[in-house]
């Protein structure tokens, strides 16, 4: 559920409130804090409230992207080419 923000409360564009990046994220507040006091995620406190720049959560998600750690053939029971038999059909 996306968080509860009036007009009046709605950050100027291109900021988030700590809800509205975990939202973003799809996880939780306190999760989000623990990454803004790691330092892996930048964020500014104005007037006593922590805000979170749009571009900088772009940054972070970037910067956390999974890669694969090559190839996937060891999680499947697939014979090598060449022990594989011939299907070829022939004359």
């Amino acid at each position: 559920m996306a968080p509860d923000v009036s007009a009046d409360d709605a950050p100027e564009e291109g900021w988030l409130s700590k809800d509205e990046a975990a939202w973003r994220l799809g996880g939780a507040p306190h999760t989000l804090s623990r990454h803004i006091h790691s330092g892996q995620l930048a964020s500014y406190r104005a007037g006593g409230v922590i805000r979170i720049r749009v571009d900088a959560l772009d940054d972070y998600i970037d910067a956390n992207r999974v890669q694969p750690a090559g190839s996937l053939r060891h999680l499947h029971d697939f014979p090598e080419p060449s022990d594989r038999p011939d299907t070829s059909i022939g004359d």
